[in-house]
């Protein structure tokens, strides 16, 4: 079951693979197809951002996660995702958070919802970040097993167009980090 010590970890798996991006220029490419490193890494902490002001009470309509349309961030953006994420994890301290509603990602987001889509999006696009930059894509495998549990339920088909590429098969021995990535799309 995805908690407090499961959007700490994911938190810090993105974070991690935030800082790793070292000397990568903004328009190296990612598994996301549309969005290069820089675009994916707006859209990230705008996603933390969001979800982390929605549950702490703040109104975010308006507040966009779309990185053609979010703020940029100063590249290469390792301060302006920490401080979201430290506002994540304020909030998912809270026990009150994990019960609200709110308008994070979508109005009328439960808050258990919303955490666990923001944990999605760091594990994932921490891995997608890995994968561009050449960095370890090994999520911690306990929270990443949650989020494949979480996004199988979430995530029926029709759901899925327009957000993710239709699954990618891999073998029953892969690990929670290749279902989990292959599960969303992406080729691991």
């Amino acid at each position: 079951m995805i908690d407090t010590a499961s959007v700490h970890a994911g938190a810090a798996y993105a974070q991690a693979r935030i800082h790793g991006i070292g000397a990568a220029p903004p328009d190296t490419p990612t598994p996301c197809a549309d969005w290069p490193l820089r675009s994916l890494v707006d859209h990230l902490v705008a996603v933390v951002d969001r979800t982390a002001r929605g549950l702490s009470g703040e109104k975010v309509a308006g507040l966009e996660t779309d990185p053609a349309l979010a703020p940029s961030a100063p590249w290469p953006a390792g301060d302006a995702f920490a401080e979201a994420a430290e506002r994540l994890r304020r909030a998912a301290a809270d026990p009150a958070a994990w019960n609200a509603v709110v308008d994070a990602p979508f109005p009328g987001t439960s808050g258990d919802v919303a955490l666990s889509l923001a944990l999605t999006d760091m594990l994932v696009h921490g891995w997608d970040i890995a994968r561009a930059t050449g960095q370890s894509e090994d999520m911690p495998e306990d929270v990443a097993g949650q989020v494949l549990e979480f996004s199988r339920l979430a995530l029926p088909d029709d759901a899925r167009a327009g957000f993710f590429d239709p699954e990618v098969q891999v073998g029953p021995e892969a690990t929670n980090t290749r279902q989990l990535v292959a599960f969303l799309g992406r080729r691991p």
